[in-house]
């Protein structure tokens, strides 16, 4: 059953942490990995994607929370490639992509199997650049580590389309997970937000960070506006780590950033580090319904009075959310939070009968449904994300109208599995279409 009584409260708020320690104390190795943009996990469809090359060929996953991650499976050789690419119409500029030993890549990797990892990074602009090595990593079987690369200090001339990162082992490099990719700086004092559960949005929201041993870290969230919403007072450890819980139902839901920063003992300015970026999601609550609509001649009917309807068209389910990687639980509370914020009260969803009923008889419920959109190379995810949707939209005031655009009668539509090519070729279409 589609769950009509999850709720959410809309706003956007920032959080910044302040780290009051010498910057005389900062690490002597430069300071902490801060990322200032971060690849994967993908944020909606993100800046691009992932390619095969050189015989590996990398798919993006999701775990039980729907966070994404990249899966390099093995290839029986002792050299694995991930390759990131940018979409075209999102390829920096060479002079705004960061370059120099001060800036960095850096790549969170998970190991089937015990092994050490040796690593080169290249980056593509017109052609590939001169590789630059990473650390040699020494990783236990599914204990994530991360190498951090200095970016090349000079680049080919052009807009950058891909980064890819060699992996090479003896006598084979076994299946990797590719949890986390970004690009940083080291800097003085850095903070490290774990990420928000949205099917768990009350549990406590852990932070982490590092700075000066010893230091005060005075944490502020503040609203877009500058208020401070919530402080909290706490004293890194011996080792500069510092950690705690924010309680998310205290701060509005919606787009976060995490803020570090320390400042002289002797005064002067403030030295911030990079922006973190996290994302709060609603704290649903249940048993509470929007009121009936009912009609009264050409007359809706709310609550005893009429009613009227602002709305707007959603084309995800149809054109988007189906296929594999792009059902993202962070666009659709956005999306809905935004929605919400200008009044929308009603939205009109086209959907395609076959992802509700990919073969005649089976449902979401059904114990063959994921295997069979899978088989399809859908996301078998897309049902859990339409309940997450309604129920999101429901909080807002906004109804969701059905509208069942499609039936599965064309093997060829892209979002149900099929290709055009297939039929440019005269090949029998791929997509689901049990009534063609």
């Amino acid at each position: 059953m589609i769950d009509l009584n999850r709720l959410l409260s809309p706003a956007m708020a920032f959080l910044a942490v302040v780290v009051l320690a010498p910057l005389s104390a900062a690490p002597a190795n430069g300071g902490f990995y801060s990322a200032t943009q971060v690849f994967v996990p993908r944020d909606g469809n993100g800046e691009g994607t992932v390619s095969a090359y050189g015989g590996t060929s990398p798919t993006f996953e999701k775990n039980a929370q729907g966070t994404e991650f990249v899966q390099l499976p093995a290839t029986g050789k002792n050299e694995a490639n991930f390759v990131w690419t940018f979409w075209g119409h999102r390829r920096p500029a060479a002079d705004q992509w960061p370059a120099g030993p001060k800036h960095l890549a850096n790549v969170t990797v998970t190991s089937a199997t015990d092994v050490t990892l040796r690593s080169q990074l290249f980056v593509r602009s017109s052609d590939w650049s001169a590789p630059v090595s990473g650390p040699s990593v020494k990783l236990v079987a599914n204990q994530p580590g991360s190498i951090e690369f200095p970016l090349p200090a000079s680049l080919p001339t052009g807009p950058i389309e891909a980064v890819r990162v060699v992996f090479s082992a003896a006598p084979r490099v076994p299946a990797l997970t590719i949890n986390e990719f970004s690009v940083g700086e080291k800097v003085a004092v850095a903070v490290y937000p774990s990420q928000h559960d949205a099917y768990n949005p009350a549990a406590p929201l852990t932070i982490n960070g590092r700075s000066a041993p010893g230091a005060s870290v005075i944490v502020q969230a503040r609203a877009a506006d500058g208020r401070v919403l919530k402080d909290w007072r706490i004293t890194a450890g011996a080792d500069g780590r510092f950690s705690f819980q924010a309680d998310p139902t205290a701060l509005p839901a919606g787009p976060l950033v995490l803020r570090a920063a320390t400042r002289p003992a002797s005064g002067g300015d403030t030295a911030w580090s990079a922006d973190a970026s996290v994302y709060l999601y609603p704290v649903l609550q249940h048993n509470v319904r929007l009121p009936s609509v009912s009609r009264d001649g050409r007359n809706l009917i709310v609550d005893g009075k009429p009613w009227a309807f602002l709305g707007l068209n959603y084309t995800r389910f149809l054109l988007e959310f189906s296929l594999p990687g792009r059902a993202n639980h962070q666009t659709v509370a956005e999306d809905l939070r935004r929605y919400g914020s200008w009044g929308i009260t009603a939205l009109r969803v086209p959907l395609h009968l076959g992802m509700f009923q990919p073969r005649p008889g089976v449902f979401p419920d059904s114990p063959d449904y994921d295997g069979i959109i899978k088989g399809h190379k859908l996301d078998a995810d897309f049902f859990k994300l339409f309940n997450y949707f309604v129920a999101v939209a429901g909080h807002h005031g906004i109804r969701v109208i059905i509208d069942w655009h499609e039936v599965p009668t064309d093997p060829y539509r892209y979002f149900v599995g099929g290709n055009l090519n297939e039929q440019k070729e005269g090949k029998p279409g791929s997509g689901i279409a049990w009534l063609y």
